[in-house]
């Protein structure tokens, strides 16, 4: 049996300085597409609900991430894309940038979003576009920072079925989920849910609830979800839905279903700790998840990326992505993470340094190159 030995981790290249809470997408030509978002100016007028922490911003590369230049939308489409990862390409369509949220419910359960659309590799995008989701039942709550949240949250993953049809596990809440977060007693414990759309994601539908807070006793339910469909061995058309469950020393939880989201196991912790995790499925079936650990023990936070050899069974290697020393705060980061396969056994990991009140603060990279051996591969201990 082949495994993963090592992961070896390049030197750290700053991409950005004065950001925070990076997204990266790899198109189908190779070209690379970052987003994080920047500081308030000075005379921002916060919103009265939907509150977003910064300003958008992004870049692109060409040349698999060895240079990269920034990316803006003409004028007269501005402030252009916000958006937490939730990009797709199905095959011989355009290129889909669905934003962070889409507000509501209106009376009839409809939530209303924006998306952006590329058929040019991102050298141009059309939009904003509306897109709509029906959720039956739902509510609005308060975030994390106890602002009025009137939304749907779309984190990471939107996936192309073989058929067509996208899929996407959103966050919020439903009637009933009235149990609060200890650190924020406004908000309110969020549950994932899987929605389908048949029409390019003009439309999307309610399927299933992923995971919900009576599921598990987690600080805050589930949220920031990442999607992934095993595309070959014994769980072929399987998906994989990663969830965070906290904000400190919060396990990463896991469920799967069989039947493209209809149904859903029960959804259980991983031996892996963090917010914001991001699950995809490298070309030949391995898998890399991002774990970015905060703790109130400051020794303990990390920035890491596992692998499964195995569908996601077991985790035999964690590469740890250390911050340097001119970072000052050695151990301040928000511990969002991205990351995307940028050439056999190959991945570029993009991740934040600093945090929302830090004068210093940049976005970084560093590459990892996996190193495989013959061996008996041994689990990762919970």
């Amino acid at each position: 049996m082949i495994v993963i030995q090592s992961a070896e981790v390049g030197p750290e290249r700053i991409l950005k300085t004065d950001a925070l809470q990076p997204c990266l997408f790899r198109t189908a030509r190779g070209t690379l597409f970052a987003h994080w978002h920047l500081s308030h100016r000075p005379g921002y007028d916060k919103p009265t609900h939907n509150v977003f922490l910064g300003v958008p911003d992004s870049a692109i590369s060409r040349d698999n991430g060895a240079t990269w230049r920034h990316w803006a939308v003409p004028k007269e489409q501005l402030p252009g894309p916000i958006t937490s990862g939730a990009i797709v390409e199905p095959p011989g369509s355009p290129i889909m940038i669905f934003e962070w949220m889409a507000e509501g419910p209106d009376e009839n359960g409809v939530f209303n979003g924006k998306l952006w659309e590329s058929t040019d590799d991102l050298q141009t995008v059309s939009g904003p576009l509306p897109f709509r989701v029906r959720i039956p039942n739902a509510v609005t709550g308060y975030d994390d920072a106890g602002e009025p949240y009137r939304a749907l949250t779309f984190h990471e993953t939107v996936l192309a079925l073989p058929n067509g049809d996208l899929l996407a596990v959103v966050y919020g809440w439903l009637k009933g989920d009235d149990v609060s977060v200890a650190y924020q007693p406004r908000m309110r414990k969020t549950r994932c849910m899987c929605i389908r759309s048949s029409d390019r994601g003009r439309n999307w539908r309610f399927v299933s609830t992923v995971a919900e807070p009576a599921d598990a006793e987690t600080e805050e339910g589930f949220n920031e979800s990442s999607l992934v469909r095993l595309s070959g061995g014994e769980n072929a058309g399987r998906l994989l839905c990663v969830m965070r469950t906290g904000c400190y020393d919060g396990a990463i939880y896991c469920a799967h279903s069989d039947d493209e989201g209809a149904t859903w196991s029960d959804p259980e912790p991983l031996p892996l700790m963090g917010v914001d995790p991001l699950l995809i499925e490298m070309n030949d079936g391995t898998l890399a998840l991002t774990s970015g650990r905060r703790s109130r023990k400051a020794a303990a936070q990390e920035n890491s990326v596992a692998f499964s050899a195995d569908q996601g069974r077991t985790w035999g290697c964690v590469a740890r992505l250390p911050l340097e020393s001119y970072a000052v705060r050695s151990n301040e980061t928000t511990c969002y993470i991205a990351l995307c396969q940028t050439g056999p056994d190959e991945l570029l990991a993009v991740y934040d340094v600093g945090h929302w009140d830090h004068l210093i603060r940049y976005v970084a990279a560093r590459s990892l190159r996996l190193v495989r051996k013959s061996a008996s591969m041994q689990p990762l201990s919970s």
